[in-house]
């Protein structure tokens, strides 16, 4: 057993990154407006606000798990679950260093030899208040796949805090190291992210030749579903908020994706669903709309095909529709969202289960050998 499960590889690696260097203009603070068609003095107040709400409270309230008195709370059972993983599956924990001087902390599960799924490693990425330690990992583990695992920017042993660009350089640092120390071929990477690590799971996906994404409970905008949390007084600061400082928009990553990929919505899904109980504003439907956008454009190019997709999106098991049009419209469409998405019976937070897995990965591996 490793003394404290400290790392097995030397302290620090540092890979090289993909990420080019940030400019000074990149750094400004106030380089970017969200509300530009408000008066030059409500735009400028704006701003300094938003900075101000950004770098005080609002970058913790979109990831809870940077706030350090959550991981106090939480580090008896994180220190257990990374026992576990070295324990009772090899683990093996290593810091990497990123090209903007942070240092990310991984660990490495490695069923090469040991399973016929061990040569596939899917590359994990936590939600807004989740760890390596006690995340998504152990269901591809237990699926029989390699795992990588990492905490963000500012999570238990990874250092700075979970800015867009901070997030770049922490998964380009994973994936370097994936391929070039722990050899796996890109072809061979699966991209699994949850929530929002959705958000880093589309970045390298669409910056790595990867083999496949794999999307479960995660959203299309961070900024509708802020905006439902907040009160609609607040609408201007929380636009420039999130996209002066937090834009995570998964779904204009996941149109750049051309590779093999599958999104999980969860029906009972209480955290990106803007109406709780209403499946119709799960924000998961907007992601699967993108991806039909960007690769079957001519489908839906008439408000018929786009009212036929909404209704079979916000009520899979309704009946035919009654109107004959719409109805061939949703027997052409059901097989295609079927093909990009389906529905686990499940709130936000419960863990995919193992069998649901092995058929994405099943159904991914198909498609990208086809």
């Amino acid at each position: 057993m490793l003394s404290n499960f400290s790392f097995t590889r030397d302290p620090i690696l540092q890979m090289e990154s993909i990420v080019g260097g940030s400019s000074w203009l990149d750094k400004h603070p106030f380089k970017k407006c969200a509300n530009l068609h408000l008066p030059l003095y409500q735009r400028a107040t704006i701003q300094v606000l938003a900075f101000v709400a950004t770098h005080t409270f609002g970058l913790r309230l979109i990831y809870p798990g940077s706030l350090g008195v959550l991981q106090v709370l939480l580090w008896g059972a994180l220190l257990q679950g990374r026992a576990q993983l070295v324990e009772n599956h090899n683990g093996q924990r290593s810091k990497l260093k990123t090209a903007d001087g942070n240092t990310i902390d991984t660990m490495f599960v490695d069923q090469r030899g040991q399973n016929p799924n061990g040569k596939k490693l899917v590359v994990c990425c936590e939600g807004n208040s989740g760890f390596y330690e006690i995340g998504i990992m152990t269901t591809p583990i237990k699926a029989g796949f390699s795992a990588l695992g990492w905490n963000h920017p500012g999570f238990a042993g990874s250092s700075g805090l979970p800015y867009p660009s901070q997030e770049h350089n922490a998964i380009d640092v994973v994936m370097q190291f994936a391929i070039n120390e722990l050899g796996f071929l890109p072809d061979d990477i699966v991209m699994f992210g949850w929530s929002i690590g959705g958000y880093t799971a589309s970045w390298a996906a669409v910056n790595y030749p990867v083999g496949a994404l794999v999307l479960d409970a995660t959203f299309d905008d961070l900024l509708p579903l802020a905006e439902n949390q907040m009160p609609a007084s607040w609408s201007l600061l929380v636009r420039e908020v999130v996209r002066s400082y937090v834009d995570l928009n998964v779904a204009e990553l996941v149109a750049k994706y051309e590779g093999p990929v599958h999104l999980v919505r969860r029906t009972e899904d209480e955290i990106i669903c803007l109406r709780q109980g209403h499946l119709s504003s799960n924000r998961g439907n907007n992601l699967v709309v993108r991806i039909l956008e960007s690769r079957h454009p001519a489908l839906l190019s008439s408000p018929p095909a786009r009212a036929a997709l909404a209704r079979l999106l916000a009520a899979p098991d309704s009946p035919p529709h009654p109107n004959l049009e719409l109805r061939q419209l949703e027997k052409v469409l059901e097989p295609l969202v079927s093909k990009y998405m389906r529905d686990l019976r499940s709130t936000h937070c419960s863990p995919l289960p193992e069998a649901d897995f092995n058929e994405i990965m099943d159904g991914l591996q198909a498609r990208q050998h086809s």
